[in-house]
């Protein structure tokens, strides 16, 4: 009898890991798509208003993207933006300069740096590290650049980027924190789409981008956005991620607004004007 179970045992085991295989081996498929745009990096080096920049991270590996002035090119504040999934800098960038986007960043800089195996920046996501530890990198780097007010930096970020933004948040200061479509932890997402990571299975993810807990340590005032009828990051995990903020200054609920469209409604960008001018000292 007791043989019978064994066998028993081992084949259920035999069948978890064959259920299993094809999610557990599409988890980094899944979380990033690596996105590059060659018309629209072609289109930002002939234009002065952008800087290509390339940093080079201490594990050898190099990420580029795109610096773009104010309207002086002096000595100011400066946002940092970490872009979506299936999203490059040359593509964000450009799209911001023809949407008017800019406008609402009037005398920040703003930076956006690919992703490792987005654009044209070196690596691959494959942990948790891979794909947060850089945010401290960039970071340093644009704080020390000449033309950052090192005192008045903002962090932006939106989807995927959120966990990215909240992260850094959690390293460095900051004078503020904005995020649009945020998410609790990598868990909810998993769930959302397999319903099977419960319990000791949570062991089989392999990211944890742990938003929730990065939030506790923030000291930044925070802005977020999330929508009841984003279909992609349910507005529940951004409420989940909401409470763990200590200086959460509004949670902004919007309607008949889906994923893909946060930064095409003025009202949102309005918002976002009001925070960042009221958070940093203009010179």
């Amino acid at each position: 009898m007791k043989k019978t179970f064994l066998v028993i045992d081992i084949i259920l085991l035999i069948v978890l890991i064959l259920v299993f295989a094809i999610p557990l081996s599409m988890q980094e498929i899944f979380f990033f798509h690596p996105n590059s745009d060659e018309n629209s990096y072609i289109q930002l080096k002939e234009d002065n208003t952008f800087e290509e920049i390339k940093i080079q991270l201490s594990n050898g590996k190099t990420l580029s993207g795109w610096f773009a002035y104010n309207e002086t090119k002096e000595k100011a504040p400066l946002i940092i933006y970490f872009m979506g999934n299936a999203q490059n800098t040359s593509s964000i960038m450009l799209s911001f300069k023809y949407t008017g986007c800019f406008d609402y960043f009037n005398g920040f800089h703003v930076l956006a740096i690919d992703y490792p195996g987005y654009g044209l920046s070196e690596g691959r996501i494959k942990s948790d590290d891979d794909f947060l530890n850089p945010t401290v990198e960039i970071y340093d780097w644009a704080k020390n650049n000449e033309y950052v007010d090192k005192d008045n930096i903002i962090i932006m970020g939106y989807s995927i980027g959120t966990g990215a933004a909240t992260y850094l948040c959690s390293q460095r200061d900051v004078k503020g924190l904005i995020l649009l479509a945020p998410y609790d932890e990598a868990l909810s997402l998993y769930n959302k789409n397999f319903n099977i990571f419960y319990g000791p299975l949570t062991n089989l993810t392999t990211f944890k981008l742990r938003s929730k807990e990065y939030a506790k340590s923030i000291k930044a005032p925070v802005l977020i956005f999330s929508s009841k009828d984003d279909e992609v990051i349910s507005y529940e995990f951004s409420k989940n991620l909401s409470s763990n903020f200590s200086n959460l200054e509004e949670f902004v609920t919007l309607e008949n607004v889906s994923h893909s469209l946060y930064l095409s409604r003025s009202n949102v960008w309005d918002r976002i004007k009001s925070f960042i001018h009221d958070k940093v000292s203009m010179n």
